[in-house]
């Protein structure tokens, strides 16, 4: 059971998360929202795929968990990772705990536990699923270090993933594909008209490194400025792209 006070709690965090889905939700709203509400240090959002040799990592704050440090923590340690190999196999979208899958102490010992606690500090990991094709796996992992995930976190956690999952796929339907998580991210900030001095205070990176973003998506959406770009967003947004 939920505490009522919880309970408001997470009726609040599902109304801010459908406001924010009104104008284009992005990972870094729902990380931020999540860490925020469940007093996280981190929250990490994962993907993986094996078979294309994708692995990218993104973590908040980003202030202090940059791009690198987590997409090469998740491909040092993607494929030893309990969770990882779970999801990838399973196609399972049941939000899990480590120790759903192995024990603590085999975690603790483990390579890519030890790995894991050594970068950023944090052994207790809860993962939340999204849908992925067959064979990969997209996930936010709601991280601690010492401390456990409490029975009311989980019934927290539960409770509000099949909003979550209904915003990304929402959210994926209006992005192509093919652009990365960061950059459909970069695009979703575009549509809702920020700056690029914006994004970048937004997202926590340099304004360099959201022009490499920008350049990236122009050239995937073979589009050739800003308002291309975002016209190129608006034209999908139709039933046919919705039936997808």
């Amino acid at each position: 059971m939920i505490t009522p006070a919880r309970y408001t709690e997470l009726l609040g965090l599902a109304g801010q998360l459908c406001r924010s889905a009104e104008a284009g939700v992005d990972l870094g709203t729902i990380a931020e929202l999540l860490r925020t509400s469940l007093e996280l240090p981190i929250c990490v959002f994962s993907e993986v795929d094996f078979a294309k040799g994708l692995t990218i990592g993104y973590g908040w704050p980003e202030t202090v968990f940059t791009d690198d440090l987590m997409t090469e923590a998740t491909t040092r340690n993607a494929r030893g990772h309990p969770l990882v190999r779970h999801y990838v196999l399973s196609g399972d979208l049941t939000p899990l705990e480590i120790t759903d899958t192995v024990s603590m102490r085999q975690w603790r010992s483990s390579r890519e536990g030890s790995d894991l606690y050594e970068t950023v500090g944090v052994l207790h990991h809860l993962a939340v699923p999204l849908t992925a094709p067959a064979g990969a796996m997209r996930s936010f992992a709601l991280s601690r270090g010492r401390e456990r995930f409490t029975a009311q976190d989980r019934a927290f956690v539960e409770r509000l993933h099949p909003l979550l999952v209904a915003l990304d796929e929402q959210h994926r339907r209006a992005v192509p594909s093919h652009l990365t998580p960061r950059e459909r991210d970069v695009l979703g900030l575009l549509r809702r008209g920020l700056s690029r001095r914006a994004m970048a205070r937004r997202l926590g990176i340099s304004q360099r490194t959201v022009d490499k973003h920008l350049e990236n998506v122009y050239r995937k959406l073979s589009v050739p400025d800003r308002m291309a770009a975002v016209r190129f967003g608006q034209e999908r947004r139709t039933p046919s792209d919705l039936a997808l």
